[in-house]
């Protein structure tokens, strides 16, 4: 029995005590009656635990007891009701981060917020009927399931209701974030054309004068991941640089964050755009120059990552992977000068450049790549725990299908390169290859 539980068997013995002090002659003697604010507290704790079960058998608990006609004072109200269908959004982010939310178990828990809200919405009690917070719990339900198109659904239901006069249901800013991030989880192929709607009329409700609905980082970050995920680095740029310009001009106060930028020059190395290395180096010019905020690990791992994926000469050499190079040197150096710098290498530095060496055809690409195996094994000892070799590190340093081995390798190295890559049962099955074949 957990904390929350207990609570709630408190409370059924008090109301139990109070019931039964009620029917004896002396009425000086009743004992405390619990209150809805009790039920409500319990409601909560299972809501914060995402045990929508329990959340939704004490608003049941609670219509029972006023229908009953004996506890008029136990009447759930809007709070009760958006605190369960809140629970019921919690279960399914904790379910799925123990993989174990199946489609039919997400509908069914769906279809039970949305019972919930049709009884709030039919009750002629102004205390249940649903406001803002009910709506911006089921738009983040409906996140939580991918399906954007119910959860735009809700904000046109909201928009509807204020126009017709209902004060209490007014879209904000957590209303729009939880639509954008619906449409961010959804695979709708126009997602980053409805976020980029969305935002524009966040913008133009705040200038007529709606100060609830100003987008902030996180709305801005929030639609360039979508445009980043759809391979749209001009749009995304787009929007970042629209996000600066407006806080030089004084028109937002949030300066363009990390987030941002990383997520603007990430757009450019995964789009394969000839001019990406380009583009993502103008970025960090700009974040260096407007001195906020300062490049991090993940903004040199996508600009090397740019770099890595373009520009092979004719010759085989990769301009590429020489300015790549220069880049991890720089992040080297940063870190034997300041072991707390933010521009820290990592596993990924590394695995990007010897995976940039192994797409080469130069003669000499394969000799790099175990030089920089060594340099990132030499950071690791030195105290860079975050530059530990993985099985990707040596799977990009052997991925190349040129069937060449540096004379540095010794046949034990390779061979371990090997076990890491393959696992040792490929020495089996090369065996038995090789006692089948013809002598």
């Amino acid at each position: 029995m957990n904390g929350v539980q207990y609570a709630e068997s408190v409370l059924m013995q008090a109301l139990a005590e109070y019931d039964a002090s009620r029917l004896k002659e002396n009425v000086g003697k009743l004992a405390m009656r619990p209150n809805h604010f009790s039920f409500g507290i319990i409601i909560n704790g299972y809501a914060k635990i995402g045990d929508c079960e329990g959340a939704e058998s004490i608003l049941l608990k609670m219509e029972d007891l006023y229908n009953d006609g004996n506890h008029n004072w136990l009447k759930p109200d809007v709070v009760k009701y958006t605190n369960v269908i809140k629970s019921l959004a919690r279960s399914l982010q904790q379910r799925k981060s123990i993989n174990i939310t199946s489609k039919k178990k997400s509908e069914k828990v769906v279809k039970r917020a949305e019972s919930l809200l049709k009884r709030m919405e039919s009750s002629r009690d102004p205390h249940q009927f649903p406001n803002t917070l009910t709506y911006s719990a089921m738009i983040d339900l409906y996140a939580k399931t991918g399906n954007a198109k119910k959860a735009l659904g809700i904000l046109d239901k909201m928009e509807l209701s204020e126009r017709s006069g209902h004060s209490n249901v007014k879209p904000n800013e957590i209303t729009y974030n939880a639509c954008l991030n619906a449409l961010a989880k959804g695979r709708e192929s126009d997602g980053p054309e409805q976020a980029k709607k969305l935002l524009r009329r966040m913008e133009i409700a705040y200038k007529e004068g709606n100060r609830h609905v100003k987008p902030s980082i996180i709305t801005y970050s929030t639609v360039m991941g979508l445009y980043a995920r759809y391979k749209k680095p001009f749009e995304a740029e787009n929007i970042l640089l629209d996000a600066l310009r407006k806080y030089k001009n004084g028109e937002n106060n949030e300066q363009p964050d990390c987030v941002m930028y990383n997520t603007a020059i990430s757009a450019w190395s995964k789009s394969f755009h000839q001019d990406a290395p380009l583009r993502a180096e103008k970025l960090v010019k700009i974040m260096i120059d407007e001195g906020y905020p300062n490049p991090n690990t993940v903004t040199y791992n996508s600009l090397i990552d740019a770099w890595s994926r373009s520009y092979i000469n004719s010759d085989g050499s990769s301009i590429g992977a020489s300015r790549a190079e220069e880049l991890l040197s720089k992040m080297e150096h940063e870190f034997m000068r300041d072991r707390d710098t933010c521009i820290k290498p990592d596993s990924r530095t590394y695995t990007s450049l010897i995976d940039a060496l192994a797409k080469s055809r130069h003669i000499g690409s394969a000799r790099k790549a175990e030089v920089i195996l060594r340099r990132m094994k030499r950071a690791f000892e030195v105290g860079n725990e975050s530059a530990k070799p993985t099985k990707f590190s040596y799977s990009a340093l052997v991925s190349t299908r040129k069937v060449y081995i540096s004379a540095n390798i010794n046949l034990q190295v390779f061979q371990f390169i090997l076990d890491i890559c393959l696992g040792k049962k490929w020495r089996t099955r090369c065996s038995t290859k090789s006692r089948k074949s013809p002598t």
